[in-house]
């Protein structure tokens, strides 16, 4: 048998020899040009967040919906989320196609799409002449699921901020129970 050692690289060894190989690092800034360093022309990223502190709180997702000409895929990291943005987008009238691969996006004809992957960023894709819209440019930091399954530290302010998004009868995704509904809401002091 033998140790993990002799079987796997530690970090500094992976990264190390990930130095051999060409990479794309993705950011919002240029970079100064230099042998090997190139900037792609990109559009930048549409400020759409959600703001749940206005009357409208999808008023800047809505307007860059009406006013692009070029498709949207809406990335989420799980059919729960899926089904939360899914319902969100109800409210303004906005149903998207739900596509199951990258190859679906290819072969489809649509105004709205949404699938699960994994996506940080927002991003234009010159190739599907799409928007590729992740969650965190919709709700920011707090949405990165896997990160927040991580977390020890009690995350009961990003609780009480979410619920201001549910409607009742909306679907609700509880980390150790599933998927479920709400009832409805009643304000107390």
């Amino acid at each position: 048998m033998l140790a993990p050692k002799e079987i796997y690289l530690n970090n500094n060894e992976t990264f190390a020899h990930f130095k051999n190989y060409p990479r794309i690092k993705q950011s919002a800034f240029s970079i100064p040009e230099q042998k090997g360093k190139f900037n792609f022309t990109q559009p930048s990223p549409p400020d759409i967040q959600v703001d749940h502190k206005l009357d409208a709180p999808l008023a800047k997702l809505e307007s860059f919906l009406m006013e692009s000409a070029q498709p949207v895929v809406f990335s989420v990291e799980s059919s729960g989320r899926r089904e939360s943005l899914l319902e969100l987008l109800h409210r303004i009238d906005v149903a998207p196609y739900i596509i199951d691969s990258w190859h679906d996006l290819q072969n489809s004809d649509f105004e709205f799409a949404i699938t699960e992957a994994p996506l940080e960023n927002t991003f234009f894709s010159e190739q599907l002449n799409t928007w590729i819209i992740s969650e965190n440019a919709l709700f920011g930091e707090r949405i990165r699921q896997r990160r927040r399954q991580k977390e020890e530290k009690d995350q009961s302010e990003n609780v009480i901020r979410n619920l201001t998004e549910l409607t009742p009868g909306a679907a609700v995704v509880h980390m150790e129970h599933g998927v479920g509904a709400t009832e409805v809401w009643k304000k107390s002091n």
